[in-house]
Protein backbone atom coordinates (compact mmCIF):
# COMPACT_ATOMS: atom_id res chain seq x y z
CA UNK A 1 0.00 0.00 0.00
CA UNK A 2 1.10 3.58 -1.05
CA UNK A 3 2.26 6.22 1.90
CA UNK A 4 1.51 9.35 1.64
CA UNK A 5 4.08 11.83 1.24
CA UNK A 6 3.02 14.36 3.91
CA UNK A 7 1.28 13.37 6.93
CA UNK A 8 0.30 15.18 10.04
CA UNK A 9 0.96 14.43 13.53
CA UNK A 10 -1.04 17.00 14.26
CA UNK A 11 -4.54 17.16 11.63
CA UNK A 12 -4.86 19.82 10.01
CA UNK A 13 -8.55 19.58 11.04
CA UNK A 14 -7.16 20.21 14.27
CA UNK A 15 -5.22 23.29 13.73
CA UNK A 16 -7.83 24.79 11.62
CA UNK A 17 -9.45 27.76 13.90
CA UNK A 18 -5.67 29.23 14.20
CA UNK A 19 -4.88 29.56 10.13
CA UNK A 20 -4.61 32.57 8.47
CA UNK A 21 -7.45 33.85 5.58
CA UNK A 22 -4.61 31.73 3.14
CA UNK A 23 -4.12 28.62 5.23
CA UNK A 24 -0.78 29.60 7.10
CA UNK A 25 -0.12 28.94 10.58
CA UNK A 26 1.61 31.89 12.87
CA UNK A 27 4.10 30.20 15.38
CA UNK A 28 6.43 30.85 17.83
CA UNK A 29 9.81 28.98 17.93
CA UNK A 30 11.58 27.89 20.88
CA UNK A 31 14.78 26.87 19.20
CA UNK A 32 14.81 30.10 17.03
CA UNK A 33 13.26 32.16 19.67
CA UNK A 34 11.32 34.06 16.96
CA UNK A 35 7.93 34.26 15.72
CA UNK A 36 6.97 32.35 12.00
CA UNK A 37 4.86 31.57 9.79
CA UNK A 38 4.32 28.65 7.39
CA UNK A 39 1.13 26.76 5.46
CA UNK A 40 -0.57 24.53 7.44
CA UNK A 41 0.42 22.13 5.01
CA UNK A 42 3.47 21.66 5.71
CA UNK A 43 3.37 22.43 9.52
CA UNK A 44 3.35 19.68 11.96
CA UNK A 45 3.79 16.68 9.29
CA UNK A 46 6.61 14.47 8.36
CA UNK A 47 6.88 12.56 5.46
CA UNK A 48 6.07 8.82 5.15
CA UNK A 49 4.52 8.98 8.30
CA UNK A 50 1.10 7.08 8.02
CA UNK A 51 -0.46 4.77 5.09
CA UNK A 52 -3.17 5.84 3.23
CA UNK A 53 -5.14 3.65 5.03
CA UNK A 54 -4.67 4.84 8.37
CA UNK A 55 -4.90 8.60 7.07
CA UNK A 56 -8.55 7.66 5.91
CA UNK A 57 -9.60 6.19 9.06
CA UNK A 58 -8.56 9.29 11.15
CA UNK A 59 -10.57 10.90 9.42
CA UNK A 60 -13.58 8.43 9.52
CA UNK A 61 -13.81 7.97 12.88
CA UNK A 62 -12.14 11.25 14.47
CA UNK A 63 -12.21 14.13 12.38
CA UNK A 64 -15.49 14.16 10.64
CA UNK A 65 -17.68 12.98 13.84
CA UNK A 66 -16.12 16.36 15.69
CA UNK A 67 -16.12 18.67 12.77
CA UNK A 68 -20.09 18.41 13.27
CA UNK A 69 -19.52 19.18 17.27
CA UNK A 70 -16.84 21.50 17.55
CA UNK A 71 -18.30 24.61 17.04
CA UNK A 72 -21.56 24.16 19.36
CA UNK A 73 -19.06 22.69 22.62
CA UNK A 74 -19.53 24.50 25.14
CA UNK A 75 -17.54 24.60 29.32
CA UNK A 76 -18.54 21.35 31.19
CA UNK A 77 -18.51 17.50 30.89
CA UNK A 78 -18.70 16.61 27.40
CA UNK A 79 -22.37 15.02 26.32
CA UNK A 80 -22.07 13.72 22.32
CA UNK A 81 -24.74 12.98 20.75
CA UNK A 82 -23.96 9.51 20.00
CA UNK A 83 -21.20 7.15 20.93
CA UNK A 84 -19.17 7.50 17.34
CA UNK A 85 -18.94 11.06 18.55
CA UNK A 86 -18.02 10.54 21.92
CA UNK A 87 -15.66 7.88 20.65
CA UNK A 88 -14.07 9.93 18.17
CA UNK A 89 -13.74 13.11 21.05
CA UNK A 90 -11.97 10.83 23.73
CA UNK A 91 -9.21 9.76 20.33
CA UNK A 92 -8.75 12.97 19.33
CA UNK A 93 -7.13 13.32 23.27
CA UNK A 94 -6.35 9.73 23.83
CA UNK A 95 -4.35 9.28 20.21
CA UNK A 96 -2.53 12.57 19.96
CA UNK A 97 0.80 11.72 22.33
CA UNK A 98 1.59 8.59 20.70
CA UNK A 99 0.99 10.15 17.06
CA UNK A 100 3.61 13.16 18.44
CA UNK A 101 5.85 10.83 20.06
CA UNK A 102 6.29 8.72 16.71
CA UNK A 103 6.23 11.89 14.79
CA UNK A 104 9.20 13.32 17.18
CA UNK A 105 11.42 10.04 17.35
CA UNK A 106 11.52 9.16 13.70
CA UNK A 107 9.12 6.25 14.59
CA UNK A 108 6.92 4.82 11.83
CA UNK A 109 3.14 4.51 11.78
CA UNK A 110 2.91 0.90 12.57
CA UNK A 111 1.33 1.14 15.86
CA UNK A 112 -1.57 3.80 15.27
CA UNK A 113 -2.11 1.79 12.18
CA UNK A 114 -2.50 -1.65 14.07
CA UNK A 115 -4.84 0.64 16.72
CA UNK A 116 -7.06 1.90 14.04
CA UNK A 117 -7.06 -1.18 12.07
CA UNK A 118 -8.92 -3.05 14.76
CA UNK A 119 -12.93 -3.87 14.23
CA UNK A 120 -15.09 -1.15 15.92
CA UNK A 121 -16.16 -3.33 18.38
CA UNK A 122 -12.79 -3.74 19.55
CA UNK A 123 -11.54 -0.68 19.20
CA UNK A 124 -14.75 0.91 21.23
CA UNK A 125 -13.59 -1.76 24.24
CA UNK A 126 -10.02 -0.19 23.72
CA UNK A 127 -11.64 3.37 24.48
CA UNK A 128 -14.10 1.74 27.21
CA UNK A 129 -10.65 0.90 28.90
CA UNK A 130 -8.58 4.08 28.72
CA UNK A 131 -11.66 6.07 29.68
CA UNK A 132 -12.26 3.78 33.15
CA UNK A 133 -12.13 5.77 35.78
CA UNK A 134 -12.10 9.22 33.96
CA UNK A 135 -14.41 11.78 31.98
CA UNK A 136 -14.02 14.01 29.49
CA UNK A 137 -14.82 17.74 29.72
CA UNK A 138 -14.83 20.38 27.27
CA UNK A 139 -13.72 24.23 28.77
CA UNK A 140 -14.54 27.43 26.80
CA UNK A 141 -12.01 30.85 28.39
CA UNK A 142 -13.23 34.37 28.90
CA UNK A 143 -13.15 36.16 25.99
CA UNK A 144 -10.59 37.71 26.96
CA UNK A 145 -8.35 35.26 26.85
CA UNK A 146 -7.32 33.08 23.71
CA UNK A 147 -5.93 29.56 23.28
CA UNK A 148 -2.40 28.21 21.56
CA UNK A 149 -1.35 25.13 20.06
CA UNK A 150 1.93 23.37 21.14
CA UNK A 151 3.55 20.76 18.58
CA UNK A 152 2.99 18.78 21.11
CA UNK A 153 -0.69 18.51 20.28
CA UNK A 154 -1.45 18.45 24.17
CA UNK A 155 -1.19 20.51 27.13
CA UNK A 156 -1.05 19.73 31.15
CA UNK A 157 -3.96 20.97 32.71
CA UNK A 158 -3.58 21.45 36.55
CA UNK A 159 -6.85 20.22 38.30
CA UNK A 160 -7.98 19.88 41.71
CA UNK A 161 -8.34 16.46 42.84
CA UNK A 162 -8.68 15.61 46.56
CA UNK A 163 -7.96 11.80 46.32
CA UNK A 164 -4.63 11.78 44.82
CA UNK A 165 -1.60 13.05 46.90
CA UNK A 166 -0.98 16.71 47.05
CA UNK A 167 -4.82 17.05 46.02
CA UNK A 168 -4.11 17.86 42.30
CA UNK A 169 -2.83 16.36 39.10
CA UNK A 170 -1.86 17.27 35.66
CA UNK A 171 -4.85 16.35 33.19
CA UNK A 172 -4.07 15.47 29.54
CA UNK A 173 -5.94 18.56 27.14
CA UNK A 174 -5.46 19.65 23.58
CA UNK A 175 -7.17 22.77 21.98
CA UNK A 176 -9.99 22.63 19.58
CA UNK A 177 -10.60 26.25 18.70
CA UNK A 178 -8.83 29.41 19.92
CA UNK A 179 -11.06 29.73 22.87
CA UNK A 180 -11.63 26.26 23.92
CA UNK A 181 -9.74 23.02 24.85
CA UNK A 182 -11.06 19.19 25.65
CA UNK A 183 -9.17 17.01 28.33
CA UNK A 184 -9.84 14.03 30.16
CA UNK A 185 -9.99 14.20 33.85
CA UNK A 186 -10.23 11.92 36.46
CA UNK A 187 -13.69 11.09 38.06
CA UNK A 188 -12.66 12.55 41.29
CA UNK A 189 -11.41 15.21 40.30
CA UNK A 190 -13.60 19.47 40.43
CA UNK A 191 -14.70 20.52 36.91
CA UNK A 192 -16.10 23.51 39.15
CA UNK A 193 -13.01 24.19 40.27
CA UNK A 194 -10.91 24.53 36.95
CA UNK A 195 -12.03 28.53 36.54
CA UNK A 196 -10.93 29.12 39.93
CA UNK A 197 -7.22 28.48 38.94
CA UNK A 198 -7.45 31.39 36.51
CA UNK A 199 -6.35 33.81 39.58
CA UNK A 200 -5.17 36.48 36.09
CA UNK A 201 -6.43 37.44 33.21
CA UNK A 202 -3.80 35.18 30.63
CA UNK A 203 -3.98 32.52 32.93
CA UNK A 204 -5.20 29.64 30.29
CA UNK A 205 -3.38 31.67 27.63
CA UNK A 206 -0.03 31.01 29.34
CA UNK A 207 -1.28 26.91 30.77
CA UNK A 208 -1.35 26.01 26.55
CA UNK A 209 1.60 27.16 25.42
CA UNK A 210 2.02 23.30 27.23
CA UNK A 211 5.03 21.63 28.69
CA UNK A 212 6.76 20.38 25.52
CA UNK A 213 7.16 21.04 21.30
CA UNK A 214 9.59 23.12 19.73
CA UNK A 215 6.68 25.07 17.97
CA UNK A 216 3.55 26.90 19.71
CA UNK A 217 0.77 28.19 17.13
CA UNK A 218 -0.94 31.77 17.86
CA UNK A 219 -4.12 32.86 17.64
CA UNK A 220 -3.36 35.94 14.53
CA UNK A 221 -5.21 38.41 16.73
CA UNK A 222 -2.82 37.90 19.68
CA UNK A 223 0.17 38.80 17.31
CA UNK A 224 -1.69 41.47 15.41
CA UNK A 225 -2.06 42.88 18.46
CA UNK A 226 1.37 42.83 20.24
CA UNK A 227 5.22 43.28 19.75
CA UNK A 228 6.51 40.07 18.05
CA UNK A 229 9.79 40.46 20.20
CA UNK A 230 7.55 41.48 23.64
CA UNK A 231 5.17 38.30 22.73
CA UNK A 232 8.03 36.12 21.82
CA UNK A 233 9.71 36.73 25.23
CA UNK A 234 6.39 36.27 27.35
CA UNK A 235 5.48 32.91 25.58
CA UNK A 236 9.11 31.61 26.87
CA UNK A 237 8.25 33.20 29.98
CA UNK A 238 4.99 31.22 29.92
CA UNK A 239 6.49 27.81 29.26
CA UNK A 240 9.25 28.05 32.38
CA UNK A 241 6.84 28.82 34.61
CA UNK A 242 4.39 25.46 33.21
CA UNK A 243 7.52 23.51 33.71
CA UNK A 244 8.24 24.95 37.09
CA UNK A 245 4.55 24.63 37.90
CA UNK A 246 4.88 21.04 37.21
CA UNK A 247 7.74 20.56 38.56
CA UNK A 248 6.51 22.22 41.80
CA UNK A 249 3.08 20.23 42.18
CA UNK A 250 5.03 17.03 41.68
CA UNK A 251 7.33 17.51 44.38
CA UNK A 252 3.82 18.51 46.73
CA UNK A 253 2.63 15.29 45.44
CA UNK A 254 5.80 13.73 46.72
CA UNK A 255 5.83 15.55 50.13
CA UNK A 256 2.22 14.78 50.83
CA UNK A 257 2.72 10.73 50.18
CA UNK A 258 5.06 10.96 52.56
CA UNK A 259 3.43 11.88 54.93
CA UNK A 260 0.28 10.12 54.65
CA UNK A 261 2.36 7.05 54.86
CA UNK A 262 3.35 8.11 58.42
CA UNK A 263 0.04 9.00 59.13
CA UNK A 264 0.15 12.64 58.81
CA UNK A 265 -3.37 14.03 57.48
CA UNK A 266 -2.62 16.58 54.67
CA UNK A 267 -5.40 19.17 54.21
CA UNK A 268 -5.60 18.82 50.25
CA UNK A 269 -7.73 21.79 50.05
CA UNK A 270 -5.06 24.00 51.94
CA UNK A 271 -2.43 22.22 49.30
CA UNK A 272 -4.58 23.65 46.62
CA UNK A 273 -4.36 26.81 48.07
CA UNK A 274 -0.86 26.91 48.26
CA UNK A 275 0.05 25.63 45.32
CA UNK A 276 -2.45 28.21 43.07
CA UNK A 277 -1.14 31.23 44.67
CA UNK A 278 2.52 30.34 44.24
CA UNK A 279 1.79 29.50 40.65
CA UNK A 280 -0.10 33.19 40.34
CA UNK A 281 3.55 34.37 42.18
CA UNK A 282 5.66 33.02 39.45
CA UNK A 283 3.78 34.14 36.47
CA UNK A 284 3.66 37.70 38.03
CA UNK A 285 1.19 39.86 39.26
CA UNK A 286 -2.09 38.45 39.75
CA UNK A 287 -3.82 40.31 37.47
CA UNK A 288 -1.92 40.75 35.09
CA UNK A 289 -3.00 40.33 31.76
CA UNK A 290 -1.94 39.89 28.03
CA UNK A 291 -3.39 42.22 25.26
CA UNK A 292 -5.64 39.52 23.04
CA UNK A 293 -8.56 41.89 22.59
Amino acid sequence: MSTPVNCHWISRFHTKPWETADRQLIFYDFNTRKIGQRYSKTLFSANERNDRETEARLNRLVETPLASVRRGLTSGMVEMPDWPTYRAAAMMVLLQAPRTIAAREGVDGDHLARMLRLPEEQLDQLVQLCMLGKKLMTYRVDESERVCFTSAGIFALPVVDPRVPGGMHGAIATPLDQRTFMAIISDSASFDEIHRMATYGNYFTATSVGLLGDKVALPPDVVAANDPVSLGDEIARWRRNNVETAQAFAMLAESARAMEAYGVQVDHNDSFRRARDARARARGTKRERTDVD
